[in-house]
């Protein structure tokens, strides 16, 4: 079973998104779709620990790390994931900070 974390429209690619999936062995994916279809096609999967490594390495300025492919795509869906699993859990609330948008935060 695959549960589907967050959804993102596509701005250079109109009638798509790029979705950030939990996979049945704790890894997350991130894949792209045609918004409203159920199949998507893989980018990459990655478990939390390889991303929690390359967070270290890249802010330690790691040549290596910094210039590796996927690299922003792994951090993103990273957050998302870990920031959804801290509000499920009641670590963090819901904010809506900004009256100008239809953004809703998560804060402590």
């Amino acid at each position: 079973m695959v549960t589907l974390i967050h959804a993102e429209p596509i701005g250079a690619h109109p009638g798509r998104e790029r979705i950030v999936a939990l996979l049945d062995n704790g890894d997350v994916a991130v894949a792209t779709r045609a918004i409203g279809e159920e199949k998507a096609e893989a980018e990459l999967s990655f478990n939390l620990g390889e991303a929690h490594r390359l967070s270290e390495l890249a802010l330690g300025g790691n040549s290596t790390a910094l210039t590796m492919p996927g690299l922003s795509r792994i951090l993103c869906a990273s957050v998302i994931a870990l920031s959804r699993a801290a509000f499920q859990a009641g670590l963090l609330e819901t904010r809506d900070d900004d009256p100008d948008t239809e953004q809703t935060t998560h804060g402590l």
